[in-house]
């Protein structure tokens, strides 16, 4: 069974655990999602590292991001990793926002990074309205980090992925909201 194939199949086993009642002692849904989750972002990761070419230079990004405060940038399978929460008034960028996105560009590009993936994640499941909403909320975000980027280029991409990868318990009303986010994707590069 390939990567993809179990990923899959966790996924599967994480949808029907959710479908279930709950039994007493059991492992809560949150937990079979969180794996689903790990096992999809690694073969997607390795996938996306196969296509590219070149090696990255993940950990100065992380550095000049470190020390210029403001973010809180992390490093997982897909690469370096900056979450912006509260970022957007309705469809909009907030102010604060678009000046975070806009410094991250220029850092970015001073750093020659390979692609940036701009990821948008909602609380609650989003409606057929809302999803729109969210392409709109990822495009204003990858149009001030490209901005700020001082017309260095590099790939770019957008992905909404609604309610689908929480961080905090889904059920829990405060970890809940703390599941809206965008994530700035700086996709790490095979070595």
């Amino acid at each position: 069974m390939g990567r993809l194939d179990a990923a899959e199949h966790t996924e599967q086993e994480a949808l029907a655990s959710l479908a279930r009642p709950a039994k007493t002692g059991a492992t809560a849904p949150v937990e079979a999602a969180a794996r689903a989750r790990v096992a999809c972002l690694d073969a997607l990761t390795r996938t996306r590292r196969a296509m590219l070419a070149g090696s990255g230079d993940a950990d100065a990004l992380l550095s000049a991001l470190s020390a210029r405060g403001g973010w809180d940038p992390a490093r997982d399978e897909r690469g370096v990793i900056v979450t912006l929460r509260g970022a957007f008034k309705g469809t909009t960028l907030t102010p604060d926002a678009d000046k975070q996105l806009r410094e991250l560009g220029r850092v970015a590009g001073n750093r020659a990074p390979g692609p940036v993936q701009i990821v948008v994640h909602d609380a609650n499941a989003p409606s057929k309205a809302e999803e729109s909403a969210d392409t709109t909320r990822a495009q204003a975000a990858l149009g001030a980090l490209t901005a700020g980027a001082n017309g260095a280029s590099f790939p770019t991409s957008v992905e909404t992925m609604g309610a689908e990868l929480p961080t905090a318990d889904p059920n829990d009303a405060q970890g809940r909201a703390r599941n809206a986010r965008l994530e700035v994707v700086f996709v790490a590069r095979s070595e």
